[in-house]
């Protein structure tokens, strides 16, 4: 019985988003060297509406392993995350975004982060996107002359975007149709990319989103830099699944 028990609690606290996540556990001083010139800005996008409850503890390790594996890097590198779930009546909540800060900062943050609601299975995937890069405060540094820090984006998510062309209807017939009710098309976050000079990384945990992935790639063009696919960098140590092999990989191929 005492079993059935906690077997039950597991299962609750895995609905609610709510993992084993100790701060302690990575080594994260030092991450902001603002002493070195080459700057380095780190977008995360992360949809943490309920279905990501099965990779939300994954979806936080990347990120903290990221600033750990870079910390003792000459980079001077700084975070930003934007969250999302989806609009009324869907979820209470759109977004959440956390400026440019330190890695140990970020880290901090991600602990209020918790897997909930999103009703039908299309998410607010262009809010997200939209609000984090247009609210991130990307760096210049001045070196002879005028130059912009290297700018990433990961995008970490399991379900699409509103509308029929990314595979799945939404609850609201005209959200189907039209696509996600705050008017933004993959075209405007093409060329937000673009303006800001930013290499977009997709984190793809299952088939799901294999539509959105396709559409984005043929949209983005040379700004769409790889698709991370977690069940190719899965790794089974000591009971716990790790992920962030394949993302670690791909941040030091394409930081110069």
């Amino acid at each position: 019985m005492g079993q059935a028990i906690q077997l039950a609690k597991k299962t609750e606290s895995i609905q609610k988003g709510q993992t084993n996540f100790d701060i302690n556990d990575f080594d994260l001083n030092d991450s902001d060297r603002e002493d070195f010139d080459n700057y380095v800005d780190i977008l995360f996008v992360l949809d943490q509406s309920g279905s990501m409850s099965t990779y939300i503890k994954q979806a936080k390790q990347t990120i903290c392993k990221i600033v750990e594996k870079f910390k003792n890097k000459e980079y001077d590198l700084k975070f930003s995350l934007c969250t999302y779930i989806d609009h009324t009546p869907q979820s209470e909540m759109l977004t959440d975004f956390t400026d440019l800060c330190s890695g140990y900062q970020i880290v901090q943050k991600l602990h209020t982060v918790i897997a909930t609601g999103g009703g039908d299975i299309p998410e607010a995937v262009m809010d997200g996107l939209r609000d984090g890069i247009t609210k991130t405060s990307w760096r210049k540094t001045v070196i002879g002359k005028e130059e912009k820090s290297q700018r990433f984006l990961f995008h970490i998510c399991d379900a699409p975007p509103h509308g029929e062309e990314y595979g799945f209807l939404s609850s609201d017939k005209q959200w189907s149709i039209n696509g996600c009710p705050c008017g933004t098309k993959r075209e405007d976050i093409k060329n937000l990319l673009q303006l800001h000079d930013i290499q977009y990384f997709l984190i793809k945990p299952n088939h799901a989103i294999s539509k959105m992935e396709q559409l984005f790639k043929e949209c983005f063009g040379d700004y769409f830099k790889d698709t991370i696919n977690l069940s190719e960098n899965f790794q089974q140590k000591d009971n716990k699944t790790q992920m962030w092999e394949g993302v670690l990989s791909n941040i030091e191929k394409n930081v110069s």
